[in-house]
């Protein structure tokens, strides 16, 4: 029985994609509305408690991401095995950006933009105005 896959290509492509989406559904300006709606919602449905605990967590969600995207890929081995990976990856790849920008080397201010109200969904109740 053959555990490898035949292609090495589509492994170094599903590991980039995993860690790519972790960062971009974790990290990005682009679901940072989803991510406060699902934190705003789960203060009221404490079913969406632990779904907005994982997109706010990069191993949790390379976890997922890495399953999802072996199973697509492979089978249930690399499946485990991608999910392993991505989530070890994307703690390395958010590690490696703060440390990045407390050297003052590179900026990521899409990874914390200023807030906008037209964009972000603030998660704090308003008081009546």
């Amino acid at each position: 029985m053959n555990l490898l896959p035949t292609d090495s290509f589509h492994i170094l492509i599903g590991l980039a994609c995993g860690v790519s989406c972790t960062l971009i559904v974790g990290k990005s300006r682009i679901f940072m509305p989803l991510r406060a709606k699902i934190a705003l919602y789960s203060k009221t449905r404490r079913w969406l408690g632990p779904f907005s605990e994982m997109l706010h967590c990069q191993q949790c969600l390379g976890f997922w991401v890495g399953l999802l995207t072996g199973l697509a890929l492979f089978n249930l081995l690399w499946g485990v095995l991608f999910a392993l990976l991505v989530s070890l990856f994307a703690v390395w790849n958010d590690f490696t950006l703060l440390a990045l920008n407390r050297l003052g080397s590179a900026s990521h201010h899409w990874m914390y933009p200023v807030h906008d109200p037209r964009i972000n969904v603030d998660a704090a109740p308003r008081p009546p105005a």
